[in-house]
């Protein structure tokens, strides 16, 4: 059920004809252990509209799809299809020095979406968060707050901490937990950009002939180095290098038992274009 690169072209096109708007898609491929035919593939397609104000809010509406090839445990085959999907629509917006985020997400197999009378009120969940700003003078922004997601594995509220500064013209720096970034900009049309942070995720599953409902969780951290490149004044190529570790997985089998796998560390490489209307 992914998005062909028809349908994503055709989203780029349409949505780069729209004021105050921009796409991004990624994609990602990575072999976490050939010899046992497990492995991973990843797609994300974002869709954002920026209002010309902050503080009226913005949309984002996004797709991120996964691809897990589950091994079998005892002969037992995993009660899912491994092909997982999550949809959101978010607004966000600003209240002074508080920033407020909400987003209600679909985190479901794609068995489900081809069948969406099976969709219940579990299949739904809130993602969001509260943050306030502290600013320091020269010394940089200071962050805190709650977040609330499945970005650890499980769905659930964590504390988010972080300090940003501009210790150079072309450096800034963005430290704190769970997340941390540094973006370096060489060149007027072009940025390197090294992030640390989580990248789970938790989606409710049903097996092929759509009776039981179950649970996929996918913990796990990643290290990534973007190099991104504005090729037009509408158009941005970003190429990138994850490293992926501490990563689990869990699922339930066909038998009804609930199974852990610990891939090993691995790295992706990947795509990512993003596509900005023509401004006056």
């Amino acid at each position: 059920m992914a998005a062909s690169p028809f349908h994503i072209a055709i989203l780029l096109i349409v949505l780069a004809g729209a004021p105050e708007a921009f796409a991004e898609w990624q994609v990602s491929a990575s072999a976490v252990n050939r010899d046992a035919e497990s492995g991973y593939r990843e797609t994300r397609l974002t869709l954002k509209r920026l209002s010309g104000n902050h503080r009226t809010g913005h949309w984002l509406a996004s797709h991120n799809y996964r691809i897990f090839q589950l091994p079998e445990v005892d002969g037992r085959a995993p009660a899912t299809n491994g092909h997982v999907h999550t949809l959101a629509m978010g607004w966000q917006r600003g209240f002074g020095p508080w920033q407020l985020e909400l987003a209600p997400v679909l985190a479901v197999s794609s068995n489900v979406l081809r069948n969406l009378d099976t969709l219940t009120a579990r299949d739904w969940r809130i993602h969001g968060a509260v943050v306030r700003t502290y600013e320091y003078g020269d010394r940089g922004m200071g962050y805190l707050g709650i977040r609330a997601d499945s970005r650890l594995g499980d769905y659930l509220p964590y504390p988010t901490i972080q300090w940003q500064r501009a210790p150079g013209e072309h450096l800034q720096l963005a430290l704190g937990v769970p997340d941390s970034v540094a973006e370096w900009h060489w060149h007027t049309r072009s940025l390197v950009r090294l992030r640390l942070g989580p990248d789970g995720g938790n989606w409710r599953v049903r097996d092929q002939e759509l009776e039981h409902a179950g649970r996929l969780e996918q913990r796990r951290w990643h290290t990534s180095l973007t190099l991104e490149w504005q090729v037009l004044k509408q158009l941005r190529v970003s190429l990138g290098g994850s490293y992926y570790f501490q990563e689990r997985w869990r699922y339930r089998l066909s038998d009804g038992r609930t199974v852990r796998q610990d891939p090993a560390d691995h790295g992706a490489l990947w795509l990512g274009l993003t596509v900005r209307p023509q401004q006056d």
